[in-house]
């Protein structure tokens, strides 16, 4: 265990380097006031930030509504289609619902970011944070950046796929009439596009739904990595500091009283860390429960069209069916590793007092050894509702239970 230099003023100590990018995110979504978190100010929501969220919420509901009237529509004719067009559905819906739980608890979300960003400094001020830390916080920073690329492609791609449509019509030259009805959402409106004019204005207010639905899926999802790595590393802070207290060979008699406090203050930190996991736990249950259902109807709809795709070599649906099936995976690998790594680190504390030279201090402190290891007996996993475990052998089930309905699909049809 190797500590870094307490120099704050080092790019990967500072806190804005890590979750920086996430603050952007939300700034772009209208949640302006949030820049004003790195600069120790009270949270000042302004009026005028709802009309971004009434305008992103109300076009993709709009849109959403098109969507499934589309399925219905299409279930008499192209089941395969159908089933498409629900999978897109129901990734909207679930963006949407992101979109409307970070508006409900944005004061939430600022208090999270307020408090690991004071916690971050306090700990690099007292040289403890190690290089595992700073490596950890680097990758899920490098990570969050990966993901939002691979959401970014995965929704571009319905914009695009219009454009070049028409594109390729006009340049072939044929007096055929254009289908306007080929939008970015594949869904069925209650009017009829009929002009290059028309077509273009409904691409346009898509592509900004689609803007909407890009940041609102990347900011929740990156701020449960950012949340869940934060508290990793300062549970594993919390066991440091058990693994690092003298012993009394090791110091006076004098000393104990400040190896008391130590501890001490080891036990509130650890309480307080687990209520902010209780409240993370409340936000993301109902989006962590959605997600983890609508990614494996969602990863057995895409691996059947897939193939369906590629056995009928239309390559342009099978590339995007392949990428949305990359971004589905890399969600899901996303929220049960950081959970995974959340519980690994919880109970990390219980191991560290455990290992650590308790045999060799007096009473007082085996006491308050043995009430920390009272403390963190019970095992920690972290759930959605208490019944939906996020972890890897639940990431294996999700994977396993999509490629039986996806063999089951296959064998029906």
């Amino acid at each position: 265990m190797s500590k870094l230099p307490g120099d704050s003023k080092a790019p990967h100590l500072r806190f804005e380097y890590y979750l920086g990018g996430d603050i952007l995110i939300l700034q772009c979504l209208g949640l302006y006031s949030m820049g004003g978190l790195f600069k120790n100010a009270e949270p000042s929501f302004y009026f005028w930030e709802t009309i971004p969220f009434i305008f992103g919420v109300g076009g993709l509901f709009f849109g959403l509504m098109s969507d499934f009237r589309s399925v219905f529509i299409e279930t008499r004719k192209k089941s395969l289609y159908a089933i498409e067009v629900l999978a897109a559905a129901l990734c909207c819906s679930l963006g949407i619902y992101k979109g409307f739980r970070l508006w409900v608890y944005r004061h939430e979300f600022y208090h999270f970011i307020k408090v690991f960003h004071l916690r971050w400094n306090d700990e690099v001020s007292q040289n403890t944070i190690t290089d595992r830390m700073v490596e950890d916080a680097k990758s899920m920073r490098l990570f969050r950046i990966w993901y939002g690329a691979v959401v970014a492609a995965i929704f571009t791609a319905y914009v695009l796929r219009p454009c070049l449509v028409y594109l390729r019509f006009k340049l072939s030259g044929t007096n055929d009439t254009f289908d306007y009805s080929q939008t970015a959402y594949p869904a069925e409106y209650p009017f009829t596009l009929s002009t290059p004019h028309s077509f273009f204005c409904c691409i346009i207010l898509e592509a900004i739904g689609i803007y909407f639905l890009i940041l609102y899926w990347t900011a929740v999802d990156g701020l449960f990595a950012q949340f869940t790595t934060h508290l990793a590393i300062h549970f594993q802070v919390l066991a440091n500091r058990l693994l690092d207290i003298p012993t009394n060979e090791t110091v006076g008699s004098h000393h104990t009283g400040i190896a008391v406090q130590r501890l001490k203050k080891t036990v509130q930190d650890y309480l307080m860390l687990f209520k902010y996991v209780n409240k993370l736990e409340k936000i993301y249950n109902p989006i962590l429960f959605g997600t983890v259902l609508v990614n494996g109807l969602n990863l057995c709809t895409c691996l059947y069209s897939l193939q369906y795709r590629m056995s009928n070599n239309e390559w342009g649906m099978a590339g995007k069916n392949a990428l949305l099936t990359t971004g589905i995976t890399a969600q899901t690998m996303m929220f049960c590793i950081c959970a995974q790594r959340l519980n690994d680190e919880v109970a990390g504390v219980r191991q560290a007092a455990y290992n650590c030279s308790w045999t060799e201090f007096n009473s007082t402190i085996k006491n308050l050894i043995l009430l920390i290891m009272i403390q963190t007996e019970p095992d920690y996993i972290y759930t959605a509702y208490g019944f939906i475990y996020l972890n890897m052998p639940q990431l294996t089930v999700i994977f396993t239970a999509a490629m039986r309905f996806f063999t089951l699909l296959r064998n029906m049809t």
